[in-house]
């Protein structure tokens, strides 16, 4: 792992974190402007504002510390997982508003 590669990651994560943030928004709100929800749905609509983006930090500080530690390039792949949960939440709030 090179160290420009760490920065440069963790300036993407962070980045990705606000846009996160306000896909989150915007699809949560889409959502309980259009259905109807049961408390445990808009709960985790709710939570994913704070996740989505909170994961993004999680993972920028993992690998750094992973860099830190002396870990080998596999651990820029760390960086894909917020990816994929905001796939999975797109994917939950299509489903749950039929679209």
């Amino acid at each position: 792992m090179s160290l420009m590669g760490v920065i440069l990651g963790t300036l993407g994560q962070l980045m990705l974190a606000f846009m996160l943030f306000m896909f989150s928004v915007f699809m949560g709100a889409g959502a309980a402007n259009t259905t109807e929800l049961q408390p445990w749905q808009t709960a985790l609509l709710n939570g994913a504002i704070y996740a989505l983006p909170g994961l993004c930090v999680l993972t920028a500080e993992g690998v750094f510390v992973s860099y830190l530690a002396g870990a080998g390039s596999s651990q820029y792949h760390w960086y894909w997982l917020p990816v994929v949960v905001a796939v999975f939440y797109g994917v939950f709030v299509g489903l749950l508003t039929g679209r």
